[in-house]
């Protein structure tokens, strides 16, 4: 999984990774495009995809969830509350070690992608990047939610 912006990832993307990941600002910023509607983002992503035969495009959202395409789907994760929220420092670095993860014990896309999301959430909670601990990423797997987007 490629995990960067910029000309990284225009430089990156050219091997054809198996997922990008990177969050809406980046995305804007990289590609210099503004998306006014959800067709022309997909339809921007389908183009990438196809063209660099990518199977798996990650979009964070910020405090908005985050999108999933993969190969011809595409999701909507929702947000959920963070209560105790600390500290956005590591949470980009915490979703795509979510991700990688989950893949890694052989859940699907969907179920990752989640598991990515409740990463993110607990490393929100606490200063520094990553020192959340399991407990805490379990409690927010049922919260997260995801529509065909």
């Amino acid at each position: 999984m490629l995990d960067t912006y910029s000309s990284y990832l225009k430089k990156g993307i050219k091997a054809s990774p198996d997922a990008i990941k990177l969050n809406i600002d980046e995305l804007r910023k990289t590609f210099n495009i503004k998306f006014k509607t959800k067709n022309s983002l997909k339809n921007f992503i389908l183009s990438i995809i196809s063209k660099y035969k990518i199977s798996t495009i990650i979009i964070t959202l910020n405090e908005k969830g985050a999108l999933l395409f993969d190969e011809k789907n595409f999701y909507y994760f929702s947000p959920f509350k963070i209560k105790n929220f600390l500290s956005p420092v590591g949470s980009g670095d915490a979703f795509s070690a979510g991700f990688i993860y989950g893949l890694s014990k052989g859940n699907d896309k969907i179920y990752s992608t989640k598991l990515a999301m409740a990463c993110s959430g607990a490393n929100l909670m606490h200063y520094g990047s990553c020192f959340f601990k399991k407990e805490e990423i379990f409690k927010f797997l049922n919260k997260i939610k995801f529509r065909k987007y």
